[in-house]
């Protein structure tokens, strides 16, 4: 057992265990007959238990006080041993979860890009389609090619890219700032 002073805090420390507490003298509005003071063992900053013994007496209640102390350190072990259980299941607990968050994060991206492709085929069919209506209703040749270039840009079966578009999807372009300078 150990008996310290830490921030003008007493705590009583067993086994690395520390608990607050504090002596103090009973004030009281009565006299005594005896003018004998009374103390107040206090434990805990929230006076979770108090002892209130004559001067006379308070080392007969030092063993009682001491067995109190033992019994409150078995329940803080016990506290933080069930703590870090709790810790560890609820660690564990998240890495389930993360994986599977991480799981249906790829099945959802991988969804995502397939539905994206089949949309960009779909598209690139119909450019196709109208392309050849075009043509069949008296479209140059040149444009017809032009469209099928375009539609085989989109394509994600293709993949073509473009000299003046360059990769699919194609980015707006940016007007040059005149200079005045």
């Amino acid at each position: 057992y150990n008996i310290s002073v830490k921030s003008s805090i007493t705590v009583f420390v067993i086994d690395s265990t520390e608990l607050e507490f504090r002596i103090r003298e009973k004030m009281s509005g009565k006299q005594r007959s005896d003018n004998e003071p009374i103390f107040q063992f206090i434990y805990g900053r929230y006076f979770t238990k108090t002892w209130e013994v004559l001067n006379k007496d308070l080392e007969e209640h030092f063993p009682l006080i001491i067995a109190y102390f033992e019994k409150k350190v078995e329940e803080e072990v016990e506290i933080k041993r069930q703590a870090e259980i709790e810790k560890r299941r609820r660690e564990k607990e998240y890495k389930v979860a993360m994986a599977r968050y991480e799981s249906h994060l790829v099945e959802y991206n991988a969804f995502n890009s397939l539905f994206a492709e089949y949309e960009r085929w779909k598209e690139a069919q119909k450019v196709r389609e109208f392309a050849l209506a075009k043509k069949n209703k008296g479209a140059s040749v040149e444009w017809y090619n032009w469209a099928n270039a375009k539609a085989d840009y989109i394509d994600p079966l293709v993949e073509s890219g473009d000299d003046i578009l360059g990769e699919y999807p194609p980015k707006k372009p940016i007007e040059p700032q005149k200079s005045f300078w």
